[in-house]
């Protein structure tokens, strides 16, 4: 019978119960891409990172409980926070091959810091539909694959009640709300109903956008974030040319098996749920 061993991570933040749940796998070799999906619906986390030990590197991928997407932040913070403090004690640093490149993350003053390459966006005209969405004047509206809407303040941020419909038939890779910060440089919420996530808790990919935007604007180099979902989560943001490092925390809540038979197959019909 084969065993996968899984670790459930709350990541960016340092304490239990709040930043972003993802749940680790840690594969012999990779399964059937339905039978992944099954396990990561069966989780019912909002990330499943699947890995498996490659040459000198971890293969990763990230599902939610209804599609893989390309990218994951939370869930390669939790992967390697998993790597560097079960697997491989003794290293300080994980290398990641995903299908968006190479990923590094080291362990630095009781932080994890991510290396991902920066995403540039480009600013774009206003979409009425969006603010009726979310019910708040949008100042400026940017398009890096997932939409960025710039709005007066972080109290503006925290009220939006967004029509998730809507947001999923306007913006094919989710939505982006962001302000100034009150105790911090900027803040943000992310909406994401087209990947079966109505709001990401915490979203590394999307600080890889924000930051360039926020370090242009703020004339700095390296800043503090907070995302603004029920959880709460907060990051440290420095944009170094064309990479931006994110650093966080994470914190193990569980750990055990998964036991599949030896006949196991995913349904492909499970997928389409």
């Amino acid at each position: 019978m084969p065993i996968i061993r899984t670790f459930h991570v709350d990541a960016f933040t340092s304490t239990l119960f709040a930043g972003n749940p993802a749940v680790v796998c840690v594969l012999d070799a990779w399964l059937d891409d339905a039978l992944l999906q099954s396990v990561a619906m069966e989780n019912n986390a909002p990330i499943t990172a699947f890995l498996v030990f490659g040459d000198n590197s971890w293969d990763i991928r990230w599902f939610t409980c209804t599609t893989e997407i390309a990218l994951c932040g939370h869930g390669t913070l939790a992967a390697a926070s998993v790597i560097l403090s079960r697997i491989a004690r003794e290293s300080r640093d994980v290398v990641f091959s995903s299908n968006s490149g190479i990923l590094r993350v080291r362990a630095q003053d009781n932080l994890y810091i991510l290396d991902f390459p920066a995403t540039f966006a480009q600013r774009i005209d206003a979409m009425p539909e969006i603010e009726t969405a979310i019910k708040a004047d949008v100042l400026a509206l940017y398009d890096a694959g997932k939409l960025i809407a710039f709005l007066r303040d972080e109290q503006a941020v925290r009220n939006v009640a967004p029509d998730l419909d809507t947001i999923a038939a306007t913006c094919p890779e989710g939505l982006v709300i962001t302000a100034a910060g009150a105790q911090c440089d900027f803040v943000s919420r992310y909406f994401a109903p087209h990947a079966g996530i109505n709001e990401d808790q915490v979203t590394g990919s999307a600080h890889c956008i924000l930051g360039p935007m926020w370090s242009e604007r703020l004339g700095k180099q390296r800043m503090t974030a907070q995302q603004l979902s029920q959880r709460g989560g907060e990051l440290v943001v420095e944009v170094n040319g064309g990479r931006v490092l994110l650093g966080a925390s994470a914190v193990l809540y569980a750990e055990g098996v998964i036991h599949l038979p030896l006949s196991s197959k995913a349904n492909p019909a499970d997928t389409q749920q």
